[in-house]
């Protein structure tokens, strides 16, 4: 057999300090670049033709199905409306007129919502969010100091992953993004019927918690680049592992702050939403059948 394992006279200690230098050195600034480019900035995907081709889609859909509401509600109004003020003629029609105006101009709303999200993150942190706070953070990330040791290397280690799935993270909400964008003009229109107004309000829900949740990450940009600069706030002596344990605890709660965002918006933890929930279970099945197959081979 071939023995692999580290040379007899390499120090495991100045073995994994070169790892993460090399880590830090290579992978660490492309991931602080893209997570720079994707913290402070929400992109118009209103302007993508793309989106707009989809979008136009949804809302010729959205506006044939808005006759079907009619006609529905016509039918309750006559059935029903006497019982249920949300079938009186005049609540019929207001709503059918709310969802209509809403539908035919979700593109319109989508915009300004992302140029007031853009705007309130750049009167955070400045003109150039890029430069300011966010500079500060990374270059103490970056710092040689972070390397000297086995605490220090470690500390380096964590910060990098936790930028690494800081960027996975906003990835992810630009892909959701896309996605409410493009369902907009269905679910706006769901408000013309009672009994599926549940869309409409998780579509605002959802749209409002993934946009803004770039304005609480500002917020913690901005007081993680002040201790940054007042290292002193401790009360203890400045060393660079205090520095990277505070960065460490800010990406950390930066990461966690989606799913907060999640619980106050929807009343409940993500892991009880039920798409999640069908994820494991299908995660956990092909786990034990990869088991099986892994057993019986």
């Amino acid at each position: 057999m071939i023995a692999i394992g580290l040379p007899a006279d390499l120090n495991p200690v100045d073995w994994f300090a070169g790892v993460v230098q090399a880590f830090t050195a290579n992978v660490l600034p492309v991931a602080l670049r893209a997570a720079g480019a994707l913290l402070f900035q929400s992109p118009d995907l209103t302007r993508v033709p793309e989106i707009q081709g989809l979008t136009r889609t949804m809302l010729a859909i959205a506006d044939s199905l808005l006759t079907l509401f009619l006609l529905y509600g016509g039918f309750r109004v006559i059935t029903a409306g006497g019982e249920d003020d949300r079938y009186a003629l005049k609540s019929i029609l207001s709503r059918a007129i709310a969802a209509a105006v809403m539908a035919n101009m979700s593109l319109v709303i989508c915009s300004t919502l992302t140029d007031l999200d853009n705007g309130l993150v750049l009167g955070i942190l400045g003109p150039n969010p890029g430069q300011s706070g966010w500079s500060g953070i990374t270059t103490q990330i970056q710092t040689a100091n972070l390397l000297g040791g086995i605490v220090d290397s470690l500390v380096a280690l964590a910060a990098g992953i936790l930028v690494l799935a800081l960027a996975v993270i906003y990835v992810a909400r630009d892909l959701l993004l896309v996605v409410l964008t493009v369902v907009a003009p269905l679910a706006l229109m769901a408000h013309a019927v009672p009994e599926l107004e549940d869309l409409t309000r998780t579509w605002w829900r959802a749209y409002l918690v993934t946009l803004f949740m770039q304005v609480l990450h500002a917020v913690l940009v901005l007081v993680g680049a002040d201790l940054m600069v007042h290292p002193d706030w401790l009360g203890t002596s400045t060393s660079a592992v205090i520095s990277g344990l505070v960065i460490i605890a800010l990406f950390y709660v930066m990461i966690r702050m989606p799913f907060f965002l999640y619980r106050v918006g929807f009343g409940h933890p993500v892991s009880q939403n039920p798409v999640a929930r069908r994820v494991v279970t299908v995660a956990k099945t092909a786990a034990t059948a990869a088991k099986a197959v892994a057993a019986a081979i």
